[in-house]
Formats: C-alpha cells, sequence, structure tokens
C-alpha cells in the first residue's frame, strides 16, 4: 500500500508540472486566439478645399499605420449581423510634406505680421476603428475601416492646423487577401481629415487621399465563425429629445483682428422629433433642431463698424439675443455597431431670428443667402447644414445616449456638438 501511495504520489508529482504547463499555453492561446496586429504604409495626396491652396495637390503624405484588432466571431447578434467585423486601437504617423503655409502673428510692437513656415510639421494619431466587409469569400474580402481617434501637431498655427490637439477622422475601403491561416494582406484607397472643430483658429484643416499596403498578423490563426439563430428583431418608435452645446472661434474679425485673435462663442442645439429603430443594424429620426448661435452677436458688431465706416449696405440693426436664434427641420440616419452608432444628417433652416423687428425674408432656395443673411448670419451658414458623428447607447434598455456631432455648413464647420440625449418609450 505504501509502494502504491508513493508511487501515485511520484506520477502525480510528475504529470501536474505538465498538465500546468499546457493548460497555461492553452490559456495563453484562448486569450489571444482573437487578436491581431496590422501594420501599413501609405502615399496620400493633400486636396485643397480652397482655390488658394491649389498648389497643395502638388505634395504628398507618408504615412505609417499600426492597427491592434479584436476579430469577432459571431456570439453575439450584432457580430453576425455585420457579418463578423473586428475593431481595436489604431496608432498613425503622418509625415507632411508641404512646404508653404501662412503664419500670421504680431511682432515685438504689436503689429500683424504673416509669414510662410516651411513645413506644417509632422501628425501623430491615436484612436478608435472598426473593420468590416461588404462581401466575404474563401480567399479573400472586400473591406471597410472606419477610424475616429485624436491627432498631435507639434507644429500649429499656421493656416491649417491651429491648435495641438485635433480630431483625426478616416475612411478605406479595399480588398483583402488570406495569404496563410495567419496572413492576410490589404489593399485600400483612404480619405484622412483632421481639424479642431473651430475650437481654436485657424481651422482649414488637412484633407488627404491615397492608397495604402496593409499586412495583417492573426497571432493564433483565424477562428471559425458561429452561426446563430436569433429571436426576431422588433420594430420600435421612441419620441427622443437632445441636448448639444459647444463652443467655437469665430472667422468674423474686427478691429485688424488676426486668425486667432477673435473671441469664443457658445452654440447649442436642443432636438425633439421622433426615432424609428426599424432594423436591429439601423435607425433613423426626424424632428426639429431649435439653434442658438452666440457668434451673431458678432456679426451685429461688424456691422456697425461697417456703418460707422460708411460701408454698410444693408439697414444697421442692433442685437438682441432672439437674433441668436434658429429653427431647423432635421434629420438623421444610424448605422449600429451594438451600442456605437455612427451617423449622417441633413438639415434645413425654417427661420432664423435675425428677422424679428425686420421686414426681411427668409431666402428658401438650397444655395445663397440675400446681402441682410450675409451681414447678419455667421459667415459659413448657408440655408441648410448637414451633420457628422457618433452616438454611444447606455443605459438598462440603452435608451440613453452620449455622443459628439459636427454641425457643417457645405464643407465648413459651425462647431461640435457634445451631446446627451434621451429615447421615451411611450409608443405601444
Amino acid at each position: 500500500m505504501k509502494r502504491f501511495l508513493l508511487l501515485s504520489f511520484l506520477i502525480i508529482s510528475i504529470t501536474l508540472p505538465s498538465l500546468a504547463q499546457v493548460k497555461a499555453q492553452d490559456d495563453a492561446k484562448n486569450k489571444f486566439s482573437q487578436w491581431y496586429i496590422e501594420p501599413a504604409v501609405r502615399y496620400g495626396t493633400y486636396i485643397p478645399f480652397e482655390k488658394r491652396h491649389n498648389y497643395l495637390a502638388e505634395s504628398h503624405q507618408y504615412n505609417f499605420d499600426l492597427h491592434v484588432g479584436y476579430q469577432t466571431t459571431g456570439k453575439k447578434e450584432w457580430e453576425q449581423r455585420f457579418n463578423f467585423p473586428s475593431y481595436g486601437l489604431f496608432f498613425r504617423y503622418e509625415h507632411n510634406t508641404i512646404d508653404s503655409a501662412k503664419y500670421e502673428h504680431r511682432d515685438a510692437n504689436g503689429l500683424p505680421v504673416t509669414e510662410y513656415v516651411n513645413t506644417i510639421g509632422d501628425c501623430y494619431s491615436v484612436g478608435g476603428f472598426i473593420n468590416g466587409n461588404f462581401y466575404r469569400g474563401r480567399s479573400w474580402s472586400f473591406d471597410y475601416d472606419i477610424l475616429v481617434g485624436l491627432s498631435l501637431w507639434p507644429k500649429y498655427g499656421n493656416e491649417f492646423i491651429g491648435s495641438l490637439v485635433n480630431v483625426h477622422l478616416g475612411l478605406d475601403v479595399g480588398p483583402t487577401f488570406r495569404i496563410s491561416r495567419n496572413m492576410d494582406l490589404g489593399l485600400r484607397f483612404w480619405f484622412a481629415h483632421s481639424s479642431n472643430g473651430a475650437i481654436v483658429l485657424p481651422n482649414n484643416g488637412v484633407n488627404v487621399y491615397g492608397y495604402q499596403l496593409n499586412c495583417r498578423y492573426n497571432i493564433n490563426g483565424r477562428e471559425d465563425f458561429a452561426y446563430s439563430e436569433w429571436e426576431p428583431f422588433k420594430k420600435k418608435t421612441y419620441i427622443f429629445l437632445s441636448e448639444a452645446p459647444g463652443f467655437l472661434q469665430t472667422t468674423t474679425r474686427r478691429n485688424g483682428e488676426i486668425a486667432s485673435e477673435p473671441g469664443y462663442y457658445l452654440g447649442n442645439t436642443f432636438r425633439i422629433g421622433v426615432s424609428r429603430h426599424f432594423h436591429p443594424m439601423f435607425r433613423y429620426d426626424v424632428g426639429l433642431d431649435l439653434c442658438y448661435t452666440g457668434e451673431t452677436k458678432v456679426k451685429y458688431l461688424q456691422a456697425k463698424d461697417n456703418y460707422e465706416a460708411g460701408i454698410l449696405n444693408v439697414p444697421l440693426c442692433e442685437y438682441r439675443p432672439i437674433n441668436s436664434m434658429h429653427l431647423a427641420a432635421s434629420a438623421m440616419f444610424e448605422v449600429l455597431y451594438n451600442k456605437v452608432a455612427f451617423c449622417v444628417g441633413l438639415s434645413y433652416y425654417l427661420y432664423h431670428g435675425i428677422y424679428k423687428g425686420t421686414d426681411e425674408k427668409k431666402s428658401w432656395g438650397l444655395s445663397g443667402t440675400t446681402p441682410f443673411e450675409s451681414q447678419y448670419l455667421p459667415s459659413a451658414y448657408t440655408n441648410y447644414y448637414e451633420r457628422l458623428g457618433l452616438k454611444y447607447y447606455f443605459g438598462t434598455k440603452n435608451n440613453q445616449f452620449v455622443g459628439a456631432f459636427m454641425k457643417v455648413h457645405i464643407g465648413s464647420i459651425d462647431y461640435i456638438e457634445w451631446t446627451y440625449g434621451i429615447n421615451l418609450d411611450v409608443f405601444r
């Protein structure tokens, strides 16, 4: 008996470390089984948004990317509906070759000076991405990437980049080819944008398109996808309310101000309307936007300056807070990745407060404004505006959301709407 116990003890003593080592290896493998790393090199060409910047098209940008991603396998319903996307963090280095950028500042005597810098410097970005595919075959797929993050521009203050920290947005599409169980090779056409949302001027931003070669290494090979049956989706209709303050630095200059000197103004958008969740992956809403734009006040002060200089071509009006109010009809469409939604929207102004107390009437075309509107509305305003941004849903029923949206008038940003909202479940 003693010999049996001794032999058993020896067997257990020898076996346990081996089993523990195998289990540790299996745990490590399982821990990283759905992760991948994806370096990429990119070549780009700048997009001029104004005629005076046409020379940008002759310059190029050289980039290096690194994605650290997690490949979904269909364990959750949204993963399967989106054909098994991946998501993770991206790190991006951009080498800019722009060799001429205007830099405005004041000299030791306080006089405005315009100089040209030789380069706007390199850019360093970090953020999150989601990678999906329009088509997935056995040996290749046609993919897309959506990237959102922050960029650091150490050499800021030029006519393109006005601040150290900026928003970075990216989009790319192209094929990915499966080379082996662990290796994929991809080609992409991409677009990227950096600006600060008019928080600090200048804010022309940097816009680039180009081509990319990327190589994905799946750390432990590809996982098998799970196909499951889910409960039928129930369509829902909500009343939504949202509140979105923001602030910006106006582009309207007075009394010899240079780009970085105009004041800061509050903007706010209150929305109310109906939201329809008609598909697990999609929502839309329609409603009314009640907007406040503190920037309007500086336009009235500018009108007074022009009146005193004898160059005002419209009636002089005294500013009142009601003049900063706007009413617009709006609609927005959402693509839902679980609790995260990518949103695009379009709004059309129905009324501006600048007409209050005057005989002036609103212009109703898609482009162009009256001389009165051009004088008293903020400089970029047109009859309609676009909205682009993100939402994150939370709460016990995911009926609350926070988000950030760019309110844009034909490519010129008004301000960033920092949003909180709620969907009221009142329809049965």
